[in-house]
């Protein structure tokens, strides 16, 4: 053995070198002797000698080695570690070694030989088992497939179910691609994307586990593309980041890429599906496939009114004819239908037996802590980390549109964008909708954030950003809201695109209203901008009334703030005819005396022609015709002198009213018949339909059923179109009426018929 890891060297005897040399001179002469003509040639000899020598020193050695003792094997090194067995001097592991042998009795692995690598050729993940809905998508890939695409792919926001419908698609499609399937998450949108070489190796590797690849891309995409090349093999690209790292992964024709991705980008050969969120049944059915406990748990529609009544949009989602709501409904409109929420929520109620549905659904309600509570169990990854993913891929001025695109409850235009958002030519907009963090719908060519990321975009912009944001969008909407109505006021087919214009964008003005309202202490501008929403005559035809009221209210609160008699009478008088219909005729009488007083100080002959008449009409409600009539044809004749067609229908049909309640009916026929061609000559559609249905009325009373119901049915007509619900119930409750006494006239002569 060797001592402090040094070497003993061995010494050569005198006798082994005295045997050496007799048995060189033995072998030397005696092949002389065997051998004669070597003798003849120098070389030979010499060679001879050499061998001799060589030879003899080779068989001692030899010999020795033999017959010698057990010679201390070479000494390791002082201290090394092999399969965590430490070997130190002549211990390992602490066991003694003598020699070959280990005295401890028992077997100690120096070396273990590796098994021998399988092929890893079938990677596919199994697809969800509660997997719901997206029939049509997946009927419409498929349906690519079978007509010949070799590439397809889904895109969408983060939480969409790329992943889920792709591992679903390539399930379906292994039975015509069995020799091999694989899983690839390129990790897009991550900060490493994976390197297109990276996942080239990956699947050379699952035919050649121990294959020794070249440095060079260019024969690694080689070999990428031999070992694929005849095969009928699945290739799924999970979470692509762009072209370029999808390009070098094409594989050849016999094989099938899919891609999902959250960015938009163009591959030769790519049939990409937009993904959408779940319809609202999917999304239920797959909220109660986790979490069967939902199933059957109901809220009445009291107790939503109670639980949602500064949230009316959510009653409406669900239908005003329900008597009750389903809590998974409710769970499902909050998680915006985003699979990810939808999973995560269902999946804490699954998880949490003592956690009520309709306590967690009220915890949803709120939208500042909406994202938290839906929470990330039972998935890899919460919608807000989800999300961040995207952000993080946007350069600050991206970041900052993106934050500030949470003022739009809704879909906008890109020309609203660019305005509020100061995004010139909206190329911040188009980044993000690449990235799938806006939606943009190319039917309609309008733009809108999904509910969540809407709430996410909220977090990442300050406060004093927003603020002068929200206030661009107010102004903003207040100027389209202008802009529809004086649109309406065109008549005819202009009316009815001002009312599409106005339906569009009414949650933009609606909200833009809010904030103007919240505002309007802090300035003129703003206070102003409060009148301008409220004195809109579409609200009439669009708004509940009690809506209205609050609206015009509001208004009023800070109407001194403002220099501006003109937008004080209009609020006035407006919210006069607003009380009106509620039933408030002497407030209502009050409010339109007083508009009617600003208007003649001013000198505004077109507002004391409207408020004039509208005293009228008050005086007639409460039953004093006389001066109803008074203040009708002072009305008139102010119309008619500064030449106001609209005006002068308004109030001829008025004149018409009164009279017909005063039993005067050919006399009321009369100025019905009179105001109807003004109406039709300046497009006034809303005035037409209502003196059409007056008219009806007053045919009724003369017994003329033809053209009442004539009349009335041409009303209705005319409501419809414009969505003026207080028309449409008018014309139908008389037509109703009409039909009615048409049938008892047709009974009381079937007697005389008969006879």
């Amino acid at each position: 053995m060797t001592e402090h890891g040094k070497v003993k060297r061995r010494r050569f005897h005198p006798a082994y070198v005295l045997a050496a040399s007799v048995i060189a001179i033995v072998v030397f002469f005696g092949s002389l002797a065997l051998f004669p003509e070597w003798s003849q040639s120098a070389a030979l000899i010499l060679a001879l000698a050499v061998g001799g020598i060589f030879g003899a020193v080779t068989f001692l050695a030899d010999f020795r080695t033999a017959f010698a003792p057990e010679a201390d094997p070479p000494a390791p090194p002082p201290s090394v570690v092999t399969s965590h067995t430490t070997i130190s001097g002549d211990h390992v592991g602490g066991d003694k070694v003598d020699g070959n042998k280990i005295t401890a009795g028992r077997d100690v692995v120096i070396n273990q030989v590796t098994a021998p690598l399988v092929n890893a050729l079938h990677q596919l993940p199994p697809p969800p088992a509660d997997f719901t809905g997206r029939t049509a998508d997946l009927d419409a890939i498929l349906n690519d497939i079978a007509h010949g695409a070799l590439i397809s792919g889904v895109r969408g926001m983060g939480g969409i179910g790329k992943t889920a419908l792709a591992l679903v698609i390539a399930e379906r499609l292994k039975p015509q691609y069995p020799d091999a399937q694989f899983f690839l998450p390129l990790r897009g949108a991550s900060d490493a994307p994976v390197k297109p070489v990276e996942a080239m190796q990956s699947v050379i590797r699952a035919y050649h586990p121990t294959a020794q690849l070249p440095d060079d891309a260019t024969q690694i995409a080689a070999l990428y593309r031999s070992v694929l090349d005849g095969q009928r093999a699945i290739v799924l690209l999970d979470d692509a980041k762009d072209a370029t790292q999808v390009l070098p992964l094409l594989p050849p024709a016999s094989c099938i890429l899919l891609i999902t991705t959250r960015n938009t980008f163009a591959v030769p050969g790519l049939h990409a599906r937009k993904l959408e969120t779940l319809s609202p049944a999917d999304a239920h059915d797959l909220l109660i496939a986790i979490a069967p406990s939902l199933a059957g748990v109901i809220l009445s529609r009291t107790a939503a009114k109670d639980l949602f009544a500064n949230q009316p949009e959510i009653l409406r989602a669900f239908g005003a004819q329900n008597d009750t709501i389903q809590i998974a409904d409710v769970i499902a409109l909050f998680c915006g239908y985003l699979p990810l929420a939808l999973r995560a929520a269902a999946s804490l109620i699954a998880a949490t037996p003592d956690l009520n549905p309709l306590t967690y659904a009220t915890q949803l309600r709120d939208e500042r802590t909406r994202l938290t509570k839906i929470g990330k169990e039972g998935v890899d990854i919460d919608v807000e980390a989800s999300l961040n993913l995207s952000y993080r891929q946007l350069s600050p001025q991206t970041a900052q549109v993106f934050g500030e695109l949470a003022v739009f409850p809704d879909s906008f235009y890109a020309i609203s964008e660019e305005n509020v958002c100061k995004d010139a030519g909206h190329v911040h907009l188009s980044q993000l909708v690449k990235l799938s963090l806006v939606q943009f719908d190319e039917n309609r060519n309008r733009y809108r954030l999904h509910d969540l990321i809407r709430l996410f975009a909220r977090t990442k912009v300050i406060d004093e950003d927003l603020t002068v944001t929200q206030q661009r969008h107010a102004k903003y909407y207040g100027g389209i809201s202008l802009y529809a109505q004086r649109l309406y006021y065109q008549g005819n087919n202009q009316a009815l695109i001002a009312l599409d214009v106005f339906d569009r964008e009414w949650p933009n003005i609606s909200q833009g209203q809010n904030w103007a309202t919240a505002h309007g202490k802090e300035g003129a501008d703003i206070a102003r901008l409060c009148g301008l929403y409220a004195n809109n005559e579409l609200l009439s035809l669009r708004l509940d009334l009690r809506d209205q009221v609050r609206w015009i209210e509001s208004a009023l609160a800070v109407s001194d703030i403002v220099d501006d008699p003109h937008q004080k009478a209009s609020l006035l008088g407006n919210l006069g005819s607003a009380y009106a219909e509620l039933g408030n005729r002497h407030y209502s009488m009050q409010l339109t005396e007083e508009a009617l007083s600003i208007s003649v100080k001013i000198l505004d002959k077109a507002g004391e022609c409207i408020w004039l008449n509208n005293l009228g009409n008050r005086h007639r409600e409460t039953g004093n015709r006389p001066e109803a009539l008074r203040y009708h044809k002072l009305a008139l004749s102010i119309a008619r002198e500064i030449k106001d067609r609209r005006s002068e229908a308004m109030v001829l049909g008025s004149i018409g009213n009164t009279l017909s309640d005063a039993g005067q009916t050919s006399d009321a026929i009369k100025y019905y018949v009179e105001a109807l061609p003004l109406t039709r000559e300046i497009g006034d559609l809303r005035s037409e339909g209502r003196i059409l249905n007056s008219l009806g009325v007053a045919y009724l009373n003369i017994r003329d059923t033809k053209n009442s119901i004539e009349s009335c049915e041409r009303a209705l007509r005319i409501a419809t179109t414009l969505g003026d619900r207080f028309t449409q119930g008018q014309a139908l409750s008389n037509l109703g009426a009409r039909i009615f006494t048409r049938e008892k006239l047709i009974r009381q002569l079937i007697p005389t018929i008969d006879a």
